[in-house]
C-alpha cells in the first residue's frame, strides 16, 4: 500500500511552522481503521500519564474524557468525512484539516511504509524547566507543536526530542 505524505505550512501567513500530514483519502476505510488503532493507543496513553491524575487530584479525574469516548469521536469523524468525499490530512497526533484550497502544501511524498517524517531543518529544540516548576517543558525554534509538551523526568524530554532532531540540536536550560 501507498501511503501520501503533505509537507504542510500551519499558517499560510507564516513559512513555520510546518508539519507532515497523512493523507485519508476518500473510501479508504481500512487506512482510517489502521489509524484509529494508534489514536486510540494514544489517548489511552495521555490518560494514564496525565501528571494530574494522582491520588491527591482525584476531584479531577471526573472532568477527564474517557479515552475510549474520545477515540469513537475521532473515527465516527473520519468515517463520516469519508463516506462524504471530503479528504482529510492528520498529523502524527491525530489531529489535522481538510485537504482543500485553503491548505498550503509544501512538499508531498509518497511512501511504502506508514511513517511520518518529522525531521524539519534548521530546527533547535530547547528543552527548559520554569523557576521551582517540576515539569521539563519542549520548544522549537520552528514553532513546531508538541502533542505532550510538559515531563516529568528529562530523560523523557530528550527521548521526544530526539524524535525530531539530533543531539546536537537539543538545548538544555534549567
Amino acid at each position: 500500500m501507498n501511503y501520501t505524505f503533505h509537507l504542510c505550512r500551519c499558517d499560510p501567513r507564516f513559512e513555520y511552522p510546518q508539519a507532515w500530514y497523512l493523507e485519508l483519502p476518500p473510501n479508504d476505510l481500512e487506512l482510517i481503521t489502521k489509524i484509529h488503532q494508534c489514536i486510540s493507543r494514544m489517548h489511552f496513553f495521555r490518560s494514564v500519564n496525565d501528571p494530574h491524575l494522582t491520588p491527591k487530584n482525584d476531584d479531577i479525574i471526573p472532568l477527564c474524557s474517557n479515552p475510549i469516548v474520545l477515540s469513537a469521536r475521532w473515527l465516527e469523524a473520519r468515517i463520516n468525512d469519508s463516506l462524504a468525499g471530503r479528504t482529510f490530512i492528520i498529523n502524527m497526533c491525530g489531529g489535522g484539516f481538510y485537504l482543500d484550497d485553503s491548505a498550503v502544501v509544501v512538499k508531498t511524498v509518497y511512501k511504502e511504509t506508514l511513517e511520518w517524517d518529522a525531521v524539519v531543518d534548521d530546527e533547535i529544540i530547547t528543552i527548559r524547566r520554569w523557576d521551582g516548576a517540576p515539569h521539563w517543558y519542549l520548544s522549537s525554534n520552528k514553532n513546531r507543536i508538541f502533542d505532550i509538551n510538559k515531563y516529568v523526568r528529562i530523560e523523557d524530554a530528550k527521548r521526544i526530542a530526539l524524535v525530531y532532531v539530533d543531539k546536537d540540536s537539543i538545548e538544555i536550560k534549567d
